[in-house]
């Protein structure tokens, strides 16, 4: 069995874990020339004349804050979910996001590892998981990509799930394009309380040898 079968059999099983197993294929973190090869094929979008692939995302596009949900926890309350978010259920969250893994099952998923923040310190490994194969391309170019040997060990944190069908086609009442984001609640490596930090002086350069406070 070679390193490449191994890590692609962990990551389904991986996928497993979030209820996302089926026979379909997993495509992980394709070069940009595959993922615009595969959109064009799909039909997903079409190439400009200077060669950028385009595509329609719909009327709604996510970015509004009423369009955004967050779970509401317990002692957590509106101010500081965000004023303008709006907050839900757990049971709803787990009602989208079972049916969002009713939509996605037996379907090709494309999925892009990588880092949220250039800081190695502070960066948090995210793992998104498409059908469509320009969401991946878009993550790809979001985000901070990992090096080869990364890729191998690589973790996620934090899990997103990314439909192309809307949140009305599945039965939900918004007509945000439906994005469910799982905490995998496994956290990313944070530097020690007492590890010096590093930080930019006026010029951006890097200096590590300032110590944070002691707890008091």
């Amino acid at each position: 069995m070679t390193t490449s079968t191994t890590v692609e059999d962990q990551v389904r099983a991986q996928l497993e874990t979030l209820g996302l197993s089926g026979a379909g294929e997993i495509h992980r973190n394709l070069a940009p020339a595959a993922l615009i090869a595969r959109s064009l094929a799909r039909g997903e979008g079409i190439l400009a004349a200077n060669g950028a692939l385009v595509v329609k995302t719909g009327e709604p596009s996510g970015r509004s804050p009423e369009d955004r949900c967050i779970v509401k926890r317990g002692g957590v309350g509106r101010r500081a979910v965000g004023e303008d978010q709006q907050p839900c259920t757990a049971a709803l969250f787990e009602k989208l996001l079972g049916k969002a893994r009713g939509y996605l099952h037996d379907r090709d998923l494309y999925v892009f590892d990588g880092f949220a923040g250039a800081e190695r310190n502070y960066r948090l490994p995210v793992r998104i998981v498409a059908d469509a194969s320009w969401h991946a391309l878009f993550a790809h170019t979001l985000f901070v990509r990992p090096t080869p040997i990364e890729l191998e060990d690589l973790t996620p944190g934090f899990t997103v799930i990314q439909l192309r069908r809307p949140a009305r086609q599945l039965g939900h009442r918004r007509h945000a394009q439906l994005g469910v984001c799982r905490h995998q609640l496994q956290t990313a490596a944070r530097p020690h309380p007492r590890e010096p930090v590093r930080r930019r002086d006026e010029e951006g350069h890097l200096h590590g040898h300032e110590l944070p406070p002691a707890a008091a």
